[in-house]
């Protein structure tokens, strides 16, 4: 997960200053913690290129950002992008939804139903390479690639019972509300 991608989710949530960005960017996404000078040349680079801004009312002490509009459609597009894989041993998928829990306008349970469907269809398709990996490599198979396609199948498998879990705590959540 990129940075840029998360601290314009977490705008999207809500303005913040990027002392803030940061403490939240570590807590949502569990990544080792960041360097808050990396946070600051962020913004200032998506202030460069128009998707986020200085919030005018604030203050003298600390600067506080605020997402454009171009902005915005980045982190929306960027929450439903299925094509992205964590880093370091970290779920993209999670770390996207619990980014996106806050942002208003998203639907998360549908956000869940986009990742989900991408999920199977991973799977599906690495199946299918499974399946040719074994009939083209003789009666023994090719053990090393047979093993690559199935650690792969787990993670995506990890992922998705990540999602079932995720969606019945919102649901339960939900309830209790």
């Amino acid at each position: 997960m990129k940075i840029r991608d998360a601290i314009l989710v977490l705008l999207a949530r809500q303005p913040s200053h990027g002392y803030q960005l940061k403490v939240d960017y570590e807590r949502l996404t569990g990544s080792a913690p960041v360097n808050v000078g990396q946070i600051y040349t962020t913004l200032e680079r998506l202030e460069r290129d128009g998707l986020v801004s200085r919030d005018p009312a604030g203050n003298d002490r600390r600067v506080i950002y605020v997402l454009t509009g171009q902005g915005l459609k980045a982190a929306l597009a960027w929450i439903e992008d299925t094509g992205t894989s964590g880093a370091q041993g970290r779920s993209a998928v999670a770390g996207k939804l619990l980014l996106a829990m806050a942002v208003p306008g998203v639907e998360i349970d549908r956000v869940i139903d986009v990742h989900r469907v991408a999920l199977l269809d991973t799977v599906r398709a690495t199946r299918r390479q499974a399946r040719g990996t074994a009939g083209s490599a003789g009666p023994e198979g090719n053990l090393e690639s047979r093993m690559i396609i199935e650690a792969e199948v787990a993670v995506i498998e990890a992922e998705l019972r990540w999602l079932d879990l995720f969606e019945a705590e919102l649901r339960s959540t939900r309830r209790r509300m």
